[in-house]
């Protein structure tokens, strides 16, 4: 529990030669970098989107270095834009990418995270029990009739977009519904899938 109420604490931080951007959501901080003064404001609504804006109030002109950190599940490649213009060099899965720049009052940043369909494995002994990812969040079937719950309950493999963060697979004549995790109240649902 102290993880979670720690989340804010852990958005932004500093470092000597800028600032560090963690973890992506609706946000306002006023720091300093060195001897300046900065205000960094997020737009977001990351994970149900993959656009993350920010925008960047330094008291006056100055060159310091945005650190953003580039998710390790990323299947494909993240797309950076500083004032509408394309960042030419790769930010690899993994790390941070560093914008490096003379920044002035208003320069917006955005950030496109692409969130795929990925498997995580319950763990090295049963490398074929996975968890559905999609980026950093996990789905999970709702409502299965127990008779399949119970069963091996295949790896969904044609997934249909049914509204935001909702998707549909076809198990035994009838649509399963997929959300995240996060999203369940009352509903029976199927963590773990197999891999066939």
């Amino acid at each position: 529990m102290q993880t979670v109420a720690d989340y804010p604490l852990n958005l932004y931080f500093g470092a000597d030669d800028g600032l560090y951007v963690t973890l992506y959501a609706p946000s306002r901080v006023q720091t300093q970098v060195k001897d300046l003064a900065v205000v960094l404001t997020q737009e977001t609504q990351y994970p149900i989107d993959d656009h993350v804006m920010l925008t960047v109030y330094p008291a006056r002109e100055a060159t310091f270095a945005l650190h953003l950190r580039i998710p390790g599940w990323l299947q494909r490649p993240a797309t950076i834009r500083v004032n509408g213009k394309v960042e030419t060099a790769s930010a690899s899965a993994g790390t941070f990418y560093a914008l490096r720049r003379r920044w002035k009052a208003g320069d917006r940043v955005e950030l496109m995270l692409p969130q795929d369909f990925r498997t995580e494995s319950i763990d090295d002994r049963n490398p074929d029990v996975v968890a559905l990812m999609r980026g950093p969040v996990q789905y999970v079937a709702l409502n299965i009739p127990a008779a399949e719950a119970h069963a091996k309950l295949p790896l969904p493999s044609n997934l249909k977009a049914a509204g935001p963060q909702a998707y549909t697979e076809r198990y035994a004549g009838r649509d399963a519904v997929f959300v995240p995790l996060y999203r369940v109240e009352n509903e029976r649902y199927t963590s773990y899938f197999y891999r066939g």
